[in-house]
Parts: C-alpha cells; sequence; structure tokens
C-alpha cells in the first residue's frame, strides 16, 4: 500500500468544512469557516479564485454533473450557485431556517437537494431557484444529501445518525437505516471511501467495508475521493490531495 501526499493547498484562513473534485477530476472547490468557496486547479496546487458572497460558514460543496456550476451550503441558512468560470454567483436560494450542511446535484444536473439543521431536505430547480419541495421526517439535523444514480431517490442522514431513502419524484419517505461512519461517503467511479471513528480511510459500504490506511487527527476532516486521489479538508484550513492509485 503506497500513499503518497502529492500538495497542500493553502490560502482558507477558518476550518476546512468540505471539498469536491470537479466530474473531471482538475478542480477541487473548497468550503471553508472563512465565508468563501475556493476553487484549485489540482495538477499545480495553484488557487484558481475564490468565491465570495456568503454571510456564515460553508458546510458544503458540490460540482453540477457538467462542471460548469459549483453549489454551496452554508450557515447564513442560503444555499448559493456560482458560475465556474467567472466565479460570479448565479442565484441565491433561500427558504431553509437554519444552516445548511449539504447539498448535492441530481445526476442530470437539473435539480438540488440541500440538507439542514432544521431537520428538513430540499428540492430546488436549479434553472428557476425555485423551491420543488420541501423532505420531512428527520429528528435532527440533516448533515448529509446524496442522489442515487439514476437520480429517483434521495438519501439523507441526520445528526442522530438516521438515514432516510426519499423517492425524489414524491417526496415520499421509502426506509430507515442507520449511518456506520462519521463523514459520508464519497462516490467514485469504482469504489466509496469513508472515514471511521478510529480514523481509518475505509473502502465499502455497510457490511462491506475494509481498512485501507489510518490518518493521523490533524488530517481528519471531511474527504472526497476520485479512482487516483484522496482530498483531504482540515480544521487548519489545508487540503492535502494524496495518491491512492496503488492502494
Amino acid at each position: 500500500m503506497s500513499r503518497n501526499e502529492i500538495r497542500k493547498l493553502e490560502g482558507h484562513t477558518g476550518s476546512l468544512n468540505s471539498v469536491a473534485f470537479s466530474p473531471d477530476g482538475k478542480t477541487i472547490a473548497s468550503g471553508s469557516g472563512d465565508q468563501t468557496v475556493r476553487l484549485w486547479d489540482v495538477q499545480s496546487g495553484n488557487e484558481i479564485r475564490k468565491l465570495e458572497g456568503h454571510g456564515y460558514s460553508v458546510f458544503s460543496v458540490a460540482f453540477s454533473p457538467d462542471g460548469k456550476t459549483v453549489v454551496s451550503g452554508s450557515a447564513d441558512r442560503t444555499v448559493r450557485l456560482w458560475d465556474v468560470q467567472s466565479g460570479n454567483e448565479i442565484r441565491k436560494l433561500e427558504g431553509h431556517s437554519d444552516w445548511v450542511k449539504s447539498v448535492a446535484f441530481s445526476p442530470d444536473g437539473k435539480t438540488l437537494a440541500s440538507g439542514s439543521n432544521d431537520q428538513t431536505v430540499r428540492l430546488w430547480d436549479v434553472q428557476s431557484g425555485i423551491e420543488i419541495r420541501k423532505l420531512e421526517g428527520h429528528s435532527g439535523g440533516v448533515i448529509s444529501v446524496e442522489f442515487s444514480s439514476d437520480g429517483k431517490i434521495i438519501e439523507s442522514c441526520d445528526w442522530n445518525d438516521v438515514t432516510l431513502s426519499w423517492k425524489t419524484e414524491t417526496g415520499v419517505p421509502m426506509e430507515r437505516g442507520i449511518e456506520n461512519t462519521n463523514n459520508s461517503m464519497s462516490p467514485s467511479a469504482d469504489r466509496s471511501l469513508g472515514l471511521d471513528e478510529q480514523g481509518w480511510v475505509i473502502q465499502g459500504q455497510s457490511e462491506s467495508t475494509k481498512p485501507l490506511f489510518w490518518l493521523p487527527q490533524e488530517l481528519r476532516g471531511t474527504l472526497v475521493n476520485t479512482t487516483s486521489s484522496l482530498a483531504l479538508g482540515t480544521a487548519g484550513g489545508r487540503v492535502v490531495i494524496i495518491d491512492i492509485s496503488r492502494v
């Protein structure tokens, strides 16, 4: 097993709360307690641009399937869409009554899901910014949302470690389960990585997980991966990229 740090991306002045790879793997978006979203070139490690507009910490970032748009969720209770090329804010989505902790695009890029401490998941039309529906059923703040690969199902997890599955079209909850790791799994083309309570990076889901390698405390934060790289967002405001191609 080999895990080599490729590079360290520095620039944020607050804790790193979320990182995301663009679909082509060439760009990283990071969201921080310094109220900014930053875009980084993976190859060089250079900061491409800084996206400013949120009034409080940015908790979650995600790329659209075509890589042209970044969405961010913040403690200012808003969801914001940004143009990757220009860095301009496209629109601001308002409706949540508490911190927005997680955001996700549907596979077709037409719908957004956002999860909040207000215990709801909300679906938004990307083109218009209109709220499509509000999904209620959690008894704790929602910290993670994710679409299925076909976009028909949404999975959400709250701070009580309870997961709910919803039909995207109707908003009806389907089943209830329990999360097995502290951090959300990060899907890629052929693997899913997460971080367990002891600091092990694990591969797989549910009962079929296996430990890959251990991370020291200072590197345990948010994580996201492609098939060959793992990006870690740390409490110190750094993004660390690790080569996992031979893991």
